[in-house]
């Protein structure tokens, strides 16, 4: 593995299971990076935007039943979430082309039996 992304809000435990993975490189991003030093609209980069076009796949480990909820109606209010909405992966067919072809999206849900259980959990997967 060359490099590896992390935007997050668990970054010390998920950043000590990252360097497991031997990259050569391990970036953390918290939801306020996201903002930070954005001065100009359409002069600098938006942090969520730029880790979607740069990055080759989405992990989302673990997966709470917020972050689930919030993935399935297509809410964005934190970094996690705004890469997964600028994230190319349900695109219509006119709009997937040689430059924003479909990337995957890998998600490890993890709560208690319970709550993967109710009806809504099954919608939202």
């Amino acid at each position: 593995v060359e490099n590896v992304e992390y935007g997050g809000r668990r970054g010390g435990a998920v950043l000590r299971a990252l360097q497991e993975v031997h990259a050569e490189r391990i970036d953390v991003w918290l939801d306020e990076d996201e903002w930070r030093g954005y001065a100009s609209v359409g002069v600098d980069a938006v942090l969520h935007v730029e880790l979607a076009a740069s990055c080759d796949a989405l992990l989302f480990a673990p997966l709470d039943a917020n972050t689930l909820a919030k993935a399935a109606l297509g809410l964005a209010d934190n970094l996690a979430t705004c890469v997964l909405r600028a994230w190319p992966y349900d695109l219509l067919p006119d709009d997937v082309d040689g430059a924003r072809a479909l990337k995957p999206v890998v998600a490890a849900p993890a709560m208690n039996t319970v709550m993967w259980r109710q009806r809504i959990t099954r919608e939202h997967v």
